[in-house]
């Protein structure tokens, strides 16, 4: 009833360009509806004031260790890898420098 109550335009028998609109406007119509009559989302708990406290207290750790052991660990990881990744391009760089000869 609501749907033919918003979208209240009749497709023609014959395929024409009027109808191809009135099909068009059909479907944006029901594709509005359905955004409409959608049930809503469950609503998610505030965390923000939580994560200012954490973030601003001050216990004298940089800001990028203050989420915890998981921050620490990642920083580590992160480490890891840019150290590894910058000595092995110096190797790289080194070793196309001097060339092995072919004997």
């Amino acid at each position: 009833a609501l749907q033919n109550l918003l979208c209240s335009s009749s497709p023609l028998p014959s395929p024409t360009l009027s109808s191809l609109s009135t099909a068009v406007s059909q479907t944006s119509c029901v594709g509005s509806l359905r955004s409409f009559a959608t049930s809503t989302r469950h609503q998610l708990k505030n965390k923000v004031p939580e994560h200012q406290k954490l973030f601003q207290a001050d216990n004298d750790l940089p800001v990028h260790l203050k989420g915890g052991m998981v921050d620490g660990l990642l920083y580590r990881l992160t480490m890891t890898i840019a150290v590894f990744g910058s000595c092995y391009s110096v190797f790289s760089l080194v070793r196309a420098a001097f060339p092995q000869k072919n004997k």
